[in-house]
């Protein structure tokens, strides 16, 4: 399967950076493309994981499929990459962008809690939005749909984190 995310404009193109999470392979290269930019990419090209986007004072993390099968030795780099991310922001926004993804396992709930728990110690939130039935299920089950505000989609959680 040759799946890839699209990348949606949030705004202007001159305020937007990306990180790429691809592939899940545990042999990765790190290429800086600028100071904005910075791609992880395996060895072995593949599918994408995550595609991160800095977008003012948003960080907008969108999840492909791709999550559903992964390694559980991934987390940590899954982590890391997004963690990076937000530790440029003294009071990071953060909307988890989960279109598309079916169900994921304890390693990307994991990765969540990471997440929030640096948004929250940093002043800042995160959502969750485009939240399946099945992901809905699975939050409400291990109890974490009362930590996670969720939203329709990015417009709707943007200007729920934009009102707070």
């Amino acid at each position: 399967m040759n799946w890839s995310m699209p990348s949606r404009n949030v705004g202007r193109q001159r305020d937007l950076s990306r990180a790429k999470i691809l592939g899940s392979s545990s042999r990765w290269r790190s290429s800086v493309k600028s100071h904005r930019e910075v791609f992880l990419e395996p060895l072995n090209p593949s599918q994408d994981v995550l595609l991160i986007q800095h977008h003012g004072e948003f960080l907008i993390v969108s999840v492909s499929p791709v999550v559903e099968g992964l390694d559980f030795t991934l987390g940590d780099i899954l982590a890391d990459a997004i963690l990076n991310s937000l530790r440029s922001s003294e009071q990071p926004l953060v909307v988890i962008d989960l279109a598309g993804v079916e169900i994921f396992g304890s390693m990307f709930l994991t990765v969540m809690l990471r997440c929030w728990k640096t948004c929250v110690t940093r002043g800042g939130m995160m959502v969750l939005c485009g939240v399946g039935s099945r992901v809905r299920e699975l939050l409400k089950i291990v109890r974490l749909d009362v930590l996670w505000p969720i939203y329709q989609d990015r417009e709707e959680a943007m200007t729920a984190l934009s009102a707070d």
